[in-house]
Protein backbone atom coordinates (compact mmCIF):
# COMPACT_ATOMS: atom_id res chain seq x y z
CA UNK A 1 0.00 0.00 0.00
CA UNK A 2 3.00 2.31 0.79
CA UNK A 3 3.34 2.83 -3.36
CA UNK A 4 0.23 4.63 -3.47
CA UNK A 5 -0.44 7.84 -3.75
CA UNK A 6 -2.65 9.26 -1.09
CA UNK A 7 -4.06 12.20 -3.25
CA UNK A 8 -4.70 9.71 -6.04
CA UNK A 9 -6.05 7.49 -3.79
CA UNK A 10 -8.19 9.78 -2.60
CA UNK A 11 -9.40 11.49 -5.66
CA UNK A 12 -11.37 7.82 -6.24
CA UNK A 13 -12.85 7.52 -3.03
CA UNK A 14 -16.04 9.86 -4.34
CA UNK A 15 -15.91 12.33 -1.38
CA UNK A 16 -15.13 15.80 -2.01
CA UNK A 17 -11.57 17.06 -0.99
CA UNK A 18 -10.58 19.90 1.19
CA UNK A 19 -13.08 22.77 1.03
CA UNK A 20 -13.52 26.21 3.14
CA UNK A 21 -16.80 26.56 2.68
CA UNK A 22 -19.60 24.50 2.43
CA UNK A 23 -22.90 25.62 0.55
CA UNK A 24 -26.31 23.30 1.10
CA UNK A 25 -28.65 23.85 -2.17
CA UNK A 26 -30.81 20.74 -0.64
CA UNK A 27 -34.61 21.60 -0.82
CA UNK A 28 -33.68 24.72 -3.66
CA UNK A 29 -35.22 25.32 -6.71
CA UNK A 30 -33.09 25.78 -9.48
CA UNK A 31 -33.04 29.83 -9.49
CA UNK A 32 -32.16 30.06 -5.72
CA UNK A 33 -29.37 27.24 -6.46
CA UNK A 34 -27.95 29.28 -9.42
CA UNK A 35 -27.52 32.04 -8.04
CA UNK A 36 -26.67 31.08 -4.64
CA UNK A 37 -24.03 29.15 -6.60
CA UNK A 38 -22.90 32.34 -8.33
CA UNK A 39 -22.79 34.81 -5.13
CA UNK A 40 -20.76 31.87 -3.41
CA UNK A 41 -18.42 31.18 -6.05
CA UNK A 42 -17.62 35.19 -6.45
CA UNK A 43 -17.09 35.59 -2.44
CA UNK A 44 -15.03 32.57 -2.09
CA UNK A 45 -13.17 34.03 -4.69
CA UNK A 46 -12.97 37.34 -3.17
CA UNK A 47 -11.64 36.19 0.41
CA UNK A 48 -9.02 33.60 -0.89
CA UNK A 49 -10.71 30.37 -0.47
CA UNK A 50 -9.42 27.44 -1.70
CA UNK A 51 -12.60 25.50 -2.67
CA UNK A 52 -16.33 25.08 -2.06
CA UNK A 53 -18.30 21.90 -1.24
CA UNK A 54 -21.80 22.25 -2.80
CA UNK A 55 -24.30 19.99 -1.69
CA UNK A 56 -27.85 18.99 -3.67
CA UNK A 57 -30.74 16.70 -3.34
CA UNK A 58 -29.94 13.11 -4.54
CA UNK A 59 -32.07 11.81 -7.29
CA UNK A 60 -34.05 8.89 -5.97
CA UNK A 61 -36.97 7.08 -8.55
CA UNK A 62 -39.64 9.84 -8.12
CA UNK A 63 -37.48 12.78 -7.64
CA UNK A 64 -38.00 13.87 -11.69
CA UNK A 65 -35.19 16.71 -12.61
CA UNK A 66 -32.74 17.11 -10.04
CA UNK A 67 -30.27 20.35 -9.66
CA UNK A 68 -26.82 18.35 -11.00
CA UNK A 69 -27.33 19.08 -14.91
CA UNK A 70 -28.16 22.47 -14.60
CA UNK A 71 -25.93 23.31 -11.98
CA UNK A 72 -23.01 20.99 -14.02
CA UNK A 73 -23.43 23.45 -17.01
CA UNK A 74 -22.80 27.04 -14.78
CA UNK A 75 -20.50 25.35 -13.41
CA UNK A 76 -18.86 24.39 -16.71
CA UNK A 77 -19.75 28.08 -17.58
CA UNK A 78 -17.90 29.48 -14.68
CA UNK A 79 -14.30 27.17 -15.51
CA UNK A 80 -14.63 28.49 -18.71
CA UNK A 81 -14.78 31.81 -17.27
CA UNK A 82 -11.67 30.98 -15.06
CA UNK A 83 -13.96 31.88 -12.00
CA UNK A 84 -13.05 28.12 -11.30
CA UNK A 85 -9.90 25.70 -11.46
CA UNK A 86 -11.93 22.66 -11.64
CA UNK A 87 -14.67 21.01 -9.80
CA UNK A 88 -15.86 17.21 -9.54
CA UNK A 89 -19.14 15.42 -8.72
CA UNK A 90 -19.32 13.19 -5.80
CA UNK A 91 -22.18 10.97 -4.81
CA UNK A 92 -21.04 9.11 -1.39
CA UNK A 93 -22.60 8.24 2.01
CA UNK A 94 -25.85 9.59 1.10
CA UNK A 95 -24.52 12.91 -0.25
CA UNK A 96 -24.42 14.48 -3.35
CA UNK A 97 -23.18 17.43 -4.89
CA UNK A 98 -19.66 18.83 -6.39
CA UNK A 99 -16.10 20.00 -5.27
CA UNK A 100 -14.97 23.25 -6.52
CA UNK A 101 -11.85 24.17 -6.25
CA UNK A 102 -10.34 27.71 -7.13
CA UNK A 103 -6.37 28.09 -8.29
CA UNK A 104 -3.85 28.58 -5.47
CA UNK A 105 -1.70 32.27 -5.04
CA UNK A 106 1.13 29.47 -4.68
CA UNK A 107 0.59 28.04 -8.22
Amino acid sequence: MSDIDPEKLAALDGLPGEADVTLDLRGATLSQASKALDETIAESRQTGASGIVVHIDPATPTSGETLFQPLARQLLKARAAGDLHRFKPFVAQGLCGFHLQFKSSTG
